[in-house]
């Protein structure tokens, strides 16, 4: 199931809701928690109208974790930032790792 998210901020030094792993970045995503950028990417159904290859890559989704978590929302819309925010990913390969 397609869910729309947004992402809300970076976490740092911690680690990934889905798969336990450690983070140096960590990316908050509203109402879902915090998740590495991998598994974002996979979790996310390919866009070939908005990214070239489908997904963006986990750099770029890091950086705009940190865009998140330093500006306020009126310097991301001055920025253009606002729709690069909202992501569209499948909740279902984003299951919360059982430890």
């Amino acid at each position: 199931m397609t869910f729309q998210t947004k992402i809300i901020g970076a976490d740092f030094q911690t680690n990934c809701d889905c798969c336990g792993r450690a983070l140096k970045v960590g990316i908050q995503l509203s109402g879902l928690g915090v998740y590495g950028a991998d598994c974002i990417r996979a979790a996310m159904p390919a866009d070939r109208k908005r990214y070239s290859q489908g997904r963006p890559d986990a750099a770029w989704l890091r950086t705009l974790a940190k865009i998140a978590a330093r500006d306020t929302a009126e310097q991301i819309a001055r920025m253009g930032y606002a729709q690069s925010l909202m992501l569209n990913v499948n909740i279902d390969k984003l299951e919360k790792a059982t430890t």
